[in-house]
């Protein structure tokens, strides 16, 4: 899925979802759509008791003039600075707009909260909930073709802000991914190699120890346990040298 942060809505998009507080009002975008439709977000807002309240969304299908086929109207609570966790939960509610609505472009209008970490939780929820093990579907070289748009204040601060989170998300995909790999795909050899691909252009050491280098270190019982395979064992050392000088060496195994 595709990540976006603009000052600018999209020119074509299948659904936009505009976000107001506690007090239910509708700010500038909102007012905007809800002019161009003959007041169907005021409508629905009324109809259905909308306050405003976190997480509470209403729903407008096939808006007249707009040219989005789905509006929502989205809650974030009350004034402030959100937390990153509450952030990150509207985010994963917006992936449920692609798989409900085959919906593929999306904006996302953060007027109620435009602080840019606000905007970079959000993209990192959705971009966890978009998590699909897609590897043998037939379709899998068509790529990803989803997007959503964050339409924010400063786009440049909020890309910053998503930079660390972006390779969290991707650092939790290829986990998932190689937990769902099945073994005779995913064995010894073939995760070592995976692991160096990964990291080949990063600071992150990998080396990658086989039979005869474990046996000089005495690792007799991973050899032990590897002899009820067909696949030799294999062991992955990752090395990231990237912290302070003085900071304290740490170190883990799995």
């Amino acid at each position: 899925m595709k990540i976006r942060f603009s000052a600018k809505s999209s020119a074509t998009r299948d659904a936009v979802v505009v976000t107001t507080l506690n007090d239910a009002k509708l700010l500038a975008t909102a007012k905007k759509i809800d002019d161009k439709t003959a007041g169907a977000l005021t409508r629905a807002v009324k109809a259905t008791g909308f306050t405003g309240k976190f997480y509470e969304n209403v729903h407008i299908p096939g808006p007249a003039n707009e040219n989005a086929k789905h509006v929502f109207v989205k809650g974030l609570g009350t004034k402030g600075d959100m937390h990153p966790l509450d952030a990150e939960n509207i985010g994963r509610s917006l992936t449920d707009i692609f798989n409900e609505h085959s919906a593929h472009r999306i904006d996302v209008e953060l007027e109620a909260h435009s602080p840019a970490e606000t905007a970079a939780n959000m993209a990192f929820g959705a971009m966890l909930n978009s998590y699909s093990f897609d590897v043998y579907k037939s379709d899998a070289k068509a790529g990803d073709t989803r997007e959503i748009n964050f339409v924010v204040d400063d786009p440049a601060a909020a890309r910053k802000a998503f930079e660390k989170l972006q390779k969290i998300a991707g650092g939790e995909k290829l986990a998932r991914d190689l937990g769902q790999t099945p073994p005779n795909d995913l064995y010894p050899e073939s995760f070592a190699e995976k692991i160096k691909n990964e990291f080949a252009n990063s600071n992150v050491k990998v080396r990658v120890l086989d039979e005869k280098e474990m046996a000089k270190l005495g690792m007799g019982s991973m050899l032990a346990v590897g002899q009820g395979s067909i696949r030799p064992p294999r062991l992955v050392v990752m090395e990231y040298m990237g912290g302070a000088k003085d900071a304290s060496p740490l170190a883990f195994g799995r």
